[in-house]
């Protein structure tokens, strides 16, 4: 735990701390609710992934946008993975502008869950790189459809 203290304070982190009992069981149930894909009426689930070396670029990019909206956004995201889970809230023609916006600047954005009123016309995320090489595919294997 001393390592690991000296290793976020070196970089500007926060102390580190062991927590136990009841802390420990809210840390982790704050950690599973973040990734459940049921969402508040004014909430998006967005997932996104970046190359690990890039993926703090991407995500304080996600942040500058999401206030440039008026939104708030948590963040949990793994490091090492390259992949995370964005929760952004507020009015729903912010949070439709700022997930087009990073429909725009990121390869790999999902959206995982959002109310009707939100969702309705948002695309799921990009449509992958190859979509004519795939529709072609479909056409030669299934040409009736």
């Amino acid at each position: 735990m001393r390592d690991l203290a000296a290793l976020a304070a070196a970089h500007g982190g926060e102390a580190a701390a062991a927590l136990r009992g009841a802390d420990e069981a809210a840390l982790w149930a704050a950690v599973a609710a973040h990734g459940a894909t049921t969402v508040a009426p004014d909430e998006l689930l967005v997932r996104l992934a970046a190359p690990a070396a890039e993926l703090g670029a991407a995500i304080d990019n996600a942040g500058a946008r999401a206030a440039a909206h008026g939104l708030r956004l948590a963040v949990a995201a793994g490091g090492l993975t390259g992949v995370a889970l964005l929760r952004a809230r507020g009015e729903p023609a912010g949070l439709r502008a700022w997930f087009g916006e990073l429909l725009g600047r990121s390869r790999h954005v999902r959206l995982l869950a959002a109310p009707p009123v939100v969702a309705a016309g948002l695309p799921a995320g990009p449509p992958p790189a190859a979509v004519d090489l795939l529709r072609a595919i479909k056409r030669e294997l299934d040409p009736y459809g």
